[in-house]
């Protein structure tokens, strides 16, 4: 079917639209079928009335913009379908969060050339992009920002979350540091060519190390966020002479049977166990995550990153083995080799990540330094705000 052309006097609405799709591609593009999405409103009651005409208008649009910027996009549908998943019910809430307006979109008026009313909406550049090859494994791609002369971090992220979501961390920390995020090939890229991970610490700390060595870092800091708490640590226990410093933000930790461990961890360490043994059982897992009930709490603007691990049974069933051999991991003795400067940043509201468990880590390395956040839980720690961002920097300043 053609595709109508697009007026430049919607240029806002298509601008906000394209930058929004472009950072959902990785859950897009790791579905194995084409998510869904809908109005959504903030208040009671139901989403205005679409016509047949208007829905087809926004489709149109949504083909347009896959085409023009190569993304892989959702299809448009209302009324609100009763079998929506977590996934589209998470993406339709993301782009009602990024003030998209299905409603303008789709009236906008049929004129000018596709290419004239795209002109204004260019998805912005956010970090260089690099693969690096490492010796006896999958290449490892790399997103950096900042000057490559500039000391550098490394950040290890929570697994399966897109380094993309990252990019305010990158940005505010890359005036004056040279900033490196990486993604597991097991889980990005082209990981259905893989074979399944065997969810050792060894291939983690791996990545580490092909970093150092691809860009040529003969000193780095390190900072683990969450679930790549486990790695930074046993990562800096292994690099000892070329780790500068690292910093633990809510970290999803194990020192063994006394660590205290939160209703959450607990379960979803349980689910994560069940989910790796096969396949088969990793569709029922699954199928539990599926259900929008699961967003409880979760906000809007983290919902799509989240969920990216649970894009495909496959893919989910390789995060479950990479994850489950991350909460499992006993940090114990990699955590007593370090001498080094350490930040710890815990909250004591956190009802995901126990906090206790950063007060262990605190105790078992001499001289390490331990900081209440005041994020309001552990969704939010992962939203990057002033405070957090002065903290990096003075600590990493210091430990130069």
């Amino acid at each position: 079917m053609p595709i109508k052309a697009i007026h430049l006097t919607d240029d806002v609405q298509l601008v906000q639209l394209v930058e929004v799709l472009g950072h959902c591609q990785p859950l897009l593009a790791a579905c194995s079928t084409t998510l869904r999405i809908f109005p959504v409103t903030t208040t009671a009651g139901d989403a205005p009335p679409f016509r047949a005409e208007d829905s087809e208008r926004c489709n149109e649009i949504l083909r347009a913009i896959g085409l023009h910027y190569s993304l892989v996009v959702p299809y448009f549908v209302w009324p609100t379908p009763l079998n929506a998943s977590s996934l589209e019910t998470a993406l339709s809430k993301f782009l009602l969060a990024n003030l998209i307006d299905w409603k303008k979109l789709a009236v906008i008026e049929k004129a000018n050339t596709l290419d004239a009313a795209f002109s204004m909406a260019a998805i912005p550049e956010q970090s260089r992009r690099r693969t690096l090859y490492p010796n006896d494994s999958p290449a490892l791609t790399t997103f950096t920002l900042g000057t490559p002369t500039n000391e550098a971090i490394i950040f290890v992220l929570p697994c399966g979350m897109p380094p993309m979501f990252f990019n305010s961390w990158m940005k505010g920390l890359s005036q004056n540091h040279f900033v490196i995020m990486f993604e597991s090939p097991y889980l990005f890229g082209d990981w259905r060519s893989l074979a399944e991970p065997a969810g050792e610490i060894t291939t983690e700390i791996g990545h580490v190390q092909s970093i150092m060595l691809g860009y040529n870092l003969n000193r780095a800091h390190l900072i683990g966020i969450c679930g790549g708490a486990p790695t930074a640590i046993a990562a800096a226990a292994v690099c000892t002479n070329s780790i500068a410093s690292i910093l633990i933000l809510h970290g999803d930790l194990n020192f063994g049977p006394e660590t205290p461990r939160t209703p959450f961890q607990r379960q979803f360490q349980s689910l994560l166990s069940e989910a790796s043994t096969s396949l088969k059982r990793a569709a029922e897992v699954h199928s539990l995550f599926m259900d929008p009930a699961m967003l409880f709490s979760v906000p809007p603007e983290l919902a799509p990153f989240i969920l990216y691990p649970y894009a495909d049974v496959g893919l989910f069933h390789r995060y479950a083995k990479i994850n489950f051999a991350l909460m499992a991991y006993d940090a114990m003795a990699a955590a007593r080799q370090l001498e080094l400067p350490m930040l710890i940043v815990t909250n004591g509201k956190d009802r995901m990540t126990h906090p206790g468990a950063s007060l262990m880590l605190h105790r078992l390395v001499n001289g390490s330094r331990l900081q209440e956040s005041e994020a309001r839980s552990h969704h939010d720690a992962l939203l990057i705000n002033t405070d957090i961002l002065a903290a990096i920097t003075t600590f990493v300043g210091e430990a130069r």
